[in-house]
């Protein structure tokens, strides 16, 4: 009787080390996913900012237009690595991935406009045109800011 009790006690304090660890895991994955969408963000602001400069610039020759092609192709690059994290069990996250997420599933087709336009020798759209479409995809950007103060509060 004392064996299997002592077996039954070893297997609880098992159980419960485990889930304490992966509860641990968890918080600490969750910091590391609002560490890397903090970045993200702060990065889709940048380039926001950059944009709005671009576009206030009221220039739209093809010199102009190259020189600012390689941010929208960093930038491009910074949806694919935020589109690789894996955000934690925990709702609150989760709930601000599926923001981010709904975000990017507008700012993407914007991006892919950007580049077709910054890369076409006579670009098919006036500069009002583009500054509008551009816009689009931006302009839900300041709704990201919102999401910042969740995920720094989580960091801490």
């Amino acid at each position: 009787m004392r064996m299997k009790l002592g077996h039954l006690l070893l297997i609880i304090f098992s159980i419960i080390s485990l889930t304490a660890c992966s509860a641990v895991q968890e918080v600490s994955n969750g910091v590391d996913y609002a560490r890397g969408a903090t970045d993200y963000i702060n990065k889709v602001l940048t380039f926001k900012s950059d944009v709005t400069q671009f576009i206030e610039q009221g220039k739209f020759d093809q010199a102009t237009r190259k020189s600012f092609l390689p941010k929208v192709e960093q930038m491009k690059k910074d949806v694919a690595t935020f589109e690789s994290l894996t955000p934690p069990k925990i709702e609150a996250i989760q709930n601000i991935h599926q923001q981010i997420t709904d975000f990017n599933q507008v700012f993407k087709p914007s991006l892919d406009t950007l580049t077709t336009t910054l890369n076409a020798e006579t670009p098919e759209i006036t500069m009002d045109q583009f500054s509008h479409k551009i816009s689009q995809g931006l302009d839900s950007a300041k709704n990201l800011q919102g999401v910042l103060g969740p995920l720094k509060d989580f960091i801490k």
